[in-house]
Order: C-alpha cells, then structure tokens, then sequence
C-alpha cells in the first residue's frame, strides 16, 4: 500500500512538471512517465486521485468572484459577510427561526444541517451565489465548521448554473452533469455518479432558477427539478430517456440538494417541494459596515499602487452613506448594490466629477454608471485567459468607442429579453453589435467599428473588449462552449430598461409583453421607471386578442395581477380596472381573471366598482347572460362577501335554466367550511351531470367557490386530489377530469403566495397525493 502511495505522488509530480514545461522534450517525457506510473497503481488510488482532483478543481473555480468584487478581499473562501437567513415557509424540517445573536446562529445552521433539500430565495444580488459558492468551497476543500451550514463530511460537491443547461434535454440537470463535467463523462462517469448518489454522498448546488432560458422546453427542467426536490416520480415513464436516468434521479431524492432563486420567480413558475424546506437570504443585516470597510481598504490600496492621490476616507463614506439615504436606503442590505454604489462613487472623485449625479438616477443610474467605468477601467484581473499582447491591446485601446460600446452592452440585455435568452456565444453579441452599428447611421467611427468586429486584433474589436470588460462573465454550458452572461441579473435588467427608454421604445415592449420574457421585463420597467399605467394598458389590451388555450394568455393574465399588486396609485388602478370591466361587457368577451388581480378590491377602495358590477349582474340576470354572470359574480364576492348574498340570490332568480343551480352556488359560498366544501362538491358533480362543459363559465365559477374559505372571499390551497376523487365517484370520465382540471390549473398556478399549492399544471396531475389507475394514466400520457 506505501508503495502504491509513492507511486501515486511520484505519478503526480511529474504529471505537475510536465505541464509547467509544456512544449518541451523534457515535458513530453515527464508526461510520458507519469501515465505509465498511473496504470501500475492500484485501482483503490486511482479511485482516491480521481476525486481529489476533481475537488480541487471545484475549489479553484469556486473561490473565484465576479470582477466588481475582485481584489477588495472579497473571495470566496473568506465570505466578506455573513448573510442573515430566516425560515420562509413552515415546511416539515423547518422551524421559524431568530435572526440575531449567537445562540440564533447556531439554531439556524442546525436547522439547516438537518434539511436535506432546502431551496434559498431572495432578491437579486443578496447573497443567494455567494452563499452557495462558499458552502460548496468547504466541502470541496475539507474545511468544514462549527459555522458551516452543512456539516458532513466526505462529500462530493456537484455546482450546475443552471443558466446554462439545455432546457431542451429531457433531463436538463442530470444532462448538464454527465456531459459538462469531466467526473461524470463517459461511462465509468455515469456509474461512478450512480454510486455517490446511492450512498448519499452528493451535494447538489443548483444556482439561478430563475435564470432559466425562456423557452416553452423549460418545462421540462421544472419537471425534473420537482422530481429532485420531492418524493414523487410518476413523470418517470415520460421525462427520462433511458431506464439508467431514472435509476439515477432516484438515487439523487435522497442526496443533498441545494437550489436558488429569485422569490418571486419561484412563486409565479413553482416546482414540487414535498420534502424541500425554504429559506431566505435577508441581506447584510449589521454586517454592512465590515463590507465597507473592505472596499475603502482595495480602493486605496489601488491608488497606492497607481501613485495618485490618497483617497479622502471621510469625503468617500460620507458620499456613500448619503447615496443609501437618498431614496435607495431599502437597498442598502444589498452587497451587490453596495459594491456598485461604492465604485461608481469611488471612480467619480477620482475623475473629479459631481458624485451626486451617480445616485441621481436611482439603481438603473447607478447600474448604468457602473457598466460605463467597467468599459473603461480594463485592469489585469479581468484577462486570465488570454495572451499577455491581446491583454496590452484590450488595456491600451480601452477608452475607445466607450459609447458605442455602452450602446453595445444595453442591445445585447435587450436581445436576450427579446429572443427569450438567457446566456450568449461571441457569434450572438457580434451578430447584435452588428444590427445596431448597421442600424445607426450616424454613428462615430461606424465604419471603423464594423470592419474591427471579427478581427483577431482585441484593439479594434469591440466585441472582444466587451466580452473582456467585466459586465459579462464566461461559463461553460452542457456542449462545453464558452457561452456568456450579465455579471448580475440586474445589470441585464437595468440596461435593458436603458435601451427600452433611450433606443427601441416602450411601445415595442408594449408590443412583445405576451413573450414570457418581456412580461419580467415590462414588470421592471413598470415599477422602476414610473411606466405603470402604459404597461398595465398595452398587457390589458393583450388579454382581449389572445386565445385562452395558448400559454402567452395566462404569463400576460398573471403579468396584469403582478402588476395591480405593485404599491402605485390607487387611482390609477381604479381606471384601469374599470376600463378593463367596460372592455368586457361592451366586446361580451370575459377573460379569466387571475385571483391576484382583484386582491385590491373591497369596499373602502373601490365602492364605484361594487356600484357598477351590481348594475352589469343585474342586466345579465334579466337576458340570461350566464356568461357575464359567471365573470361578474367572483369579483363581486371579492368586494363585499356577505352583505350582498341574498341580494345576488334575488337577482339570480329570474335566470330560468339556471335558477335552482345559481341558488345552490350562493347556498355554498355562505356555509361554514366544513358545509362549505360538502355543498360545492355536490354542485361540482351536478353542474357536469347537466352536461356544462369544463371550460363553462359556471364550472370554473365553481371551482372558484371551491377554493375559497366561506364569507371570507380568501383562496385557499388547491386540493387536486380531492377535486379528481370527487369526479371519479361521480363517474365522470378520465378524459373530461383531465381537461377540466387543466383548463384551470394555469390560475391555481397563480395564488398568493402564501396559499398556493403551486407547480405546473402536469407536475401537479401527475404529482399529486392519489394512486394513478391504468385508465387516467393512459389518458395523461395521450
């Protein structure tokens, strides 16, 4: 056994020569050795050489942080601050935990050791990366804690950006895994991933749900997400390809699984989380002056080292202290925006430039302010991987075209919201660098710019000097292709918002807002730049010219109710949803309102809405309008619940086919829960014994009733199971359950957060809590 030890290290020694002398005779030799040494060991060592050099490379590239941080000792290794967490959502293994103190922290780390599927939300720049990367650098360099939040040893860190899967594969994930890193290749790869999974020595860390290309394929990674973050797997039969992906998603339910995601995100588009708990990342908490102090330390360490003058200390603080009061203080436990803000103050009194102005424009100003200096200030961090001549050209021709290039930048996040994606090869930035340069003709050095684009000379190719600026960082996707992305979702975000308002135009967004993309995009644009009611306007116009069966329907049903929940002028929604209800009744077209659109309707805000709904319920019940009854009566039982049951029962009873059955229904919203649910199971089985069609406005009025908690007017979860044993009793055919049941899944998708059930509409038919006979899962495969 020594001997085979000696053989390993000696193996590797030469191994670690040879490729410092690459190129030589000697070199050659030395690897020549090295591979010799590497078969007469003992397969035992191979095993153990194997995995300590794919933990090493994990290391390396974790540690490495973004640009905007390099240098302001800020790795990962390090974790410049510790971000406060607090338990989201009581889930099985999940405890509401303290925030403050030692004792607090201590909870919190055993609480999170514990769960073995844990999903970290939280706004954009908060903490989510950072902390994964640095959990992941623990395990993979052995260092684990008393702090660490997961606490077992021996395992084998596995980090999928999720970016840059091909949403396109069956198994997107576990497809990214097998082909993108050289452990898992090939074969013996396969088999040796299938063993750590089956003795549960994987940790997966899934960064960036939320940066998921947007694609309609996309479903598929949200099928086998929720595969691996629960217990179910009925989709197996249809979402693996081969028996040997099935064996393997199995083995993983039982490994550690770590995901992020933006919180709303994951609220609008939600996976499976029957054994996943839910934590969020609150932030720097008191921990924000220990990351200011790093920063004013880097900054005049760097102009020490460039001979200019010592930053004053006082002047800088009190210019970043005062750009967090100045309408931005609701970001400054934020370490992304914090470091932003700090280096555009810090570029603008080096140049001598007004600091005010960096705050004046808000976050998209300092964003904007931030991507400019990044152009400009080309240092050697940022060129690891090329020549030490291309590095010179990049850094000596660095101020050229800086505005073209900006123009460049904004276009390219723009495009990615336009085409639905999410990362770009160089042939994606140099085909849009080659749109707006051939668009704009007025611009300086067009020609100049055009003829540079492709060259192998970095001193004139601006896309080159763009990809090598820091707002875009490289990553390897599932082809193993370079492929890039925004340093931070917000910089995509704010400079897309920038080429919205100064380039395209808002109404080109208003024009794409169906596009799933432009729907976060028109949400940005909507609540940052004070777009509101054109947004609202230009989505509301969408519902009225598209087909409820298509999927662009319900982004742009819950796009409008994401955008009555933003905190704007109750006027504002005042006139437009009356406008939305004129709409209706003068075209008799009724769209399916999203539940959260009308959470700002009672009595106090909106008592000309009540008025006005009265009057259409009224005329509806003297012309046996049953269509309009059936749009009208929920948001009048979201205004005033109670007061107005018996009046709506008068009403209704000049309706002659629907006389007993509209009675039944106002019966069933006024009962306690337990009547509650009993009554509208009873008129859900009679409405289609009747022969209503699962699409009629009065089943899915319905349904409606079904969630909702009696008087209260208030959803309640989504019981699927309940809804489909109750159909099955009645003898209703598989069939008729499975269109019924997804005509109104895509609303259940979305409820408050608080009270969803969640999941998409498939996930949820084939992942909920009852046994699938032959018959209904004949008919969900068809």
């Amino acid at each position: 056994m020594r001997q085979g030890v000696a053989v390993s290290f000696f193996a590797e020694f030469c191994l670690t020569v040879g490729n410092k002398l690459m190129g030589s005779v000697g070199a050659n030799a030395l690897t020549y050795v090295a591979r010799a040494l590497r078969k007469r060991m003992p397969s035992s060592l191979n095993i153990i050489r194997l995995e300590r050099t794919y933990l090493r490379r994990v290391a390396k590239e974790v540690e490495k942080m973004p640009v905007i941080y390099r240098g302001i000792e800020l790795n990962t290794r390090t974790e410049y601050v510790e971000a406060s967490l607090n338990t989201l959502t009581e889930a099985a293994d999940s405890l509401r935990l303290p925030r403050r103190g030692h004792d607090a922290t201590k909870l919190r780390n055993h609480e999170v050791n514990r769960a073995r599927r844990i999903v970290w939300l939280g706004e954009a720049g908060i903490g989510k990366t950072t902390l994964l990367r640095k959990t992941v650098l623990e395990i993979a360099s052995r260092q684990i804690s008393e702090e660490s939040l997961i606490k077992q040893d021996g395992l084998i860190p596995i980090y999928v950006p999720l970016k840059a899967v091909s949403v396109s594969h069956p198994a997107p994930v576990l497809y990214y895994i097998l082909n993108s890193i050289d452990y898992f290749r090939g074969y013996w790869g396969k088999r040796r991933l299938l063993r750590l999974a089956r003795s549960q020595r994987l940790a997966i860390f899934l960064d960036g749900y939320d940066e998921i290309p947007y694609i309609d394929k996309a479903r598929l990674i949200e099928s086998e997400l929720g595969i691996l973050l629960s217990n179910h797997l009925f989709l197996d039969t249809w979402l693996s390809p081969s028996r040997d992906y099935g064996e393997i998603q199995r083995a993983m339910q039982t490994c550690r699984i770590w995901m992020t995601s933006r919180k709303e995100f994951f609220f609008a588009h939600r996976v499976s989380l029957s054994k996943a708990s839910c934590f969020e990342v609150c932030g720097l908490s008191s921990n924000g002056a220990e990351l200011i102090r790093k920063i004013l330390i880097y900054y005049q360490k760097k102009i020490k080292r460039e001979g200019g003058k010592p930053l004053d200390e006082g002047a800088f603080l009190s210019s970043l202290h005062t750009g967090i009061k100045i309408g931005l203080a609701d970001l400054s436990n934020n370490p992304l925006f914090l470091t932003i803000l700090a280096y555009a103050i810090f570029e603008a009194m080096r140049n001598g430039e007004e600091v005010s102005k960096v705050w004046r424009h808000g976050q998209g100003g300092i964003i904007s302010a931030c991507a400019n200096q990044l152009l400009l200030d080309m240092d050697k961090e940022k060129f690891e991987p090329i020549s030490s001549i291309d590095r010179f050209r990049l850094v000596n021709n660095r101020a050229r075209w800086a505005h073209q290039k900006l123009l460049i930048v904004r276009r390219i996040a723009w495009c990615g919201y336009e085409r639905g994606i999410a990362i770009y090869n160089s042939a994606d930035i140099e085909r849009v660098a080659r749109e707006l340069v051939n668009d704009a003709k007025g611009m300086q050095d067009r020609d100049d710019i055009l003829r540079g684009m492709g060259s192998d000379d970095f001193s004139v190719n601006v896309v080159a000097q763009i990809c090598y600026s820091g707002i875009l960082v490289g990553v390897l996707n599932s082809e193993r292709e370079v492929v890039y992305d925004f340093i931070h979702r917000r910089f995509r975000e704010s400079l897309a918002t920038q080429c919205v308002l100064e380039d395209v135009g808002i109404e080109r967004l208003c024009e794409l807002i169906h596009i799933p993309s432009m729907s976060e995009l028109g949400m940005v644009v909507a609540r940052e730049e004070g777009r509101w009611y054109q947004v609202s306007l230009a989505v509301m116009e969408k519902i009225f010219v598209l087909d409820k069966e298509r999927q662009e329907y319900w982004h742009v049903s819950a796009l409008l109710a994401g955008l009555f929940q933003l905190p704007t002028d109750l006027l504002d929604k005042r006139l437009l949803f009356r406008q939305l209800l004129e709409k209706c009744f003068d075209r008799s077209v009724y769209p399916v309102l999203d539940h959260r659109l009308l959470s700002f309707l009672n009595i106090q805000t909106c008592p000309g809405v009540r008025e006005f709904i009265l009057t259409a319920i009224n005329a509806a019940a003297q012309h046996s309008d049953y269509a309009k009854l059936g749009f009208c009566l929920p948001i009048l039982l979201t205004i005033d619940p109670i007061e107005h049951e018996a009046q709506i029962e008068r009403l209704l009873e000049s309706c002659n086919k629907l006389n007993d059955f509209a009675r039944s229904v106002m019966t069933a919203a006024s009962t306690k829960a337990t009547e509650h649910r009993v009554a509208v199971e009873r008129l859900l089985a009679r409405a289609f014994k009747e022969g209503f069609t699962p699409n009629d406005p009065i089943t899915l009025a319905t349904i409606n009733l079904f969630l909702r908690k009696p008087g209260g007017g208030r959803i309640i979860e989504w019981d699927l199971s309940g809804v489909i044993n109750l159909l099955q009793k009645n003898e209703i055919a598989s069939s008729t359950i499975i269109e019924t049941v997804i005509s109104f899944q895509e609303q259940v998708n979305n409820l408050p957060d608080e009270e969803s059930g969640g999941g998409s509409a498939r996930n949820r038919l084939l992942g909920s809590r009852f046994p699938l006979d032959g018959n209904w899962r004949e008919a969900a495969d068809k």
